[in-house]
């Protein structure tokens, strides 16, 4: 086991692969930002619809919040099989959001068995 940290004693190698990481982070923003216009997009027509949306029902479909949760545990396993397996290190934040994710989507099961 190894933590997530690393030290580069070469400035020459830094520099020279600084370029792959930076191209990396504007690729994922212009991402983000594309799906943050698609979100927008569906907001705003939403909101001017005449029919009644779905989408903000997560407190009153409590299905729907299971849907959600679990999906957002299946990643976070996804990427703490990463974490260990490909990666070979542990992130405390990693961990901690794991756990999170874990706690909603046990409330959420109960909130789905109350409900029924």
């Amino acid at each position: 086991m190894q933590f997530a940290v690393s030290v580069n004693p070469d400035p020459a190698a830094s520099s020279a692969t600084s370029a792959t990481p930076s191209r990396f982070i504007f690729l994922a923003i212009a991402v983000l930002a594309v799906a943050g216009i698609a979100v927008s997009e569906v907001s705003l027509e939403r909101h001017y619809a005449k029919s009644k949306t779905a989408f903000c029902d997560f407190g009153e479909t409590p299905t729907r919040l299971l849907v959600a949760a679990v999906a957002g545990l299946g990643f976070a396993l996804y990427l703490t099989y990463v974490e260990a397996y490909v990666l070979e290190t542990w992130c405390i934040l990693c961990l901690s959001s794991l756990g999170l994710i874990a706690g909603i989507t046990v409330l959420a099961g109960v909130v789905r068995a109350r409900a029924s």
